[in-house]
């Protein structure tokens, strides 16, 4: 499945929760992470999401789509190149 995760969180969680998405999905944005995920790696990600979020405060979006061709993107400036995220 395809995924867009959107956050906003207290700024003291902030960088707990992009270090548990880094491994999952490309940061593109502030608080704007997209990307393939397996079911079984996204169920692994919610449960490392909800040890670190408070959720009486915090708001995670989660976008879910079957595959990134059904989504169309319009980047308005630059655009991050995937390609650069790669080891």
């Amino acid at each position: 499945m395809y995924v867009i995760i959107v956050y906003d969180v207290d700024e003291s969680r902030v960088n707990k929760v992009r270090k548990v998405l880094l491994p999952f999905l490309f940061w593109i944005q502030n608080s704007v992470f997209i990307g393939e995920i397996s079911a079984a790696r996204y169920r692994i990600l919610l449960k490392r999401l909800n040890k670190v979020i408070d959720r009486d405060y915090d708001t995670i979006d989660i976008f879910i789509m079957r595959h990134e061709k059904l989504l169309r993107r319009n980047t308005l400036g630059r655009r991050k190149d995937f390609d650069s995220f790669i080891i």
